[in-house]
């Protein structure tokens, strides 16, 4: 969430989403963007279709292009890096036992109760289908992205610049990257 509207100035032009994994760009023609005016965030997602394979990526918004009403732009540019594992409910980029628990565990509680960050497989709710994606990826493990050096202060993303992802079988807590973008007055 940015603590301004900026809505009027983002673009695909100011975002680039890098698969660290394979040193591959993702195509700006398969995100979509979308600013919400009311909370400040904004979301970027994959098109329908797309998938973000598994691997590390690093979501870079470009200070130039991003301004608010006034004109003035971001301190600097924010990097985020974040991980796509499908099966991997609990984030720690290891699909095993705890993963299989906390998506059983969902499914004990009715289906207006369950957490939809256990939806794996992005259907809208979470099911045996969910249950079926950690057995699927059993054991597979994805190792820690490089570290990369620290922007400027105020430099990183810090709690709501959402990514989403249509991806089937990837987990909602890869998929869902919640983090803000404070901006420098």
């Amino acid at each position: 969430r940015f603590s301004e509207n900026v809505g009027a100035s983002v673009s695909m032009a100011d975002v680039a989403l890098r698969n660290i994994t394979t040193a591959s760009d993702v195509p700006s023609a398969n995100l979509a963007l979308n600013f919400d005016s009311t909370t400040n965030t904004l979301t970027i997602a994959p098109v329908t279709g797309v998938v973000l394979p598994m691997g590390n990526y690093q979501l870079t918004l470009m200070s130039s292009g991003i301004t608010d009403n006034g004109g003035r732009a971001l301190a600097a540019d924010m990097v985020q890096i974040f991980h796509v594992l499908p099966g991997d409910a609990n984030g720690d980029r290891t699909v095993n036992d705890l993963d299989l628990y906390l998506v059983w565990q969902n499914l004990l509680l009715p289906p207006a109760s369950r957490d939809l960050q256990f939806d794996l497989n992005n259907d809208g709710s979470v099911t045996t289908a969910d249950v079926d994606v950690v057995k699927t990826n059993y054991r597979v493990s994805l190792p820690q992205a490089a570290a990369i050096a620290p922007g400027p202060p105020g430099a990183n993303l810090n709690e709501s610049v959402r990514i989403a992802s249509s991806s089937p079988n990837q987990s909602a807590l890869d998929s869902s990257i919640s983090e803000v973008v404070d901006r420098g007055s």
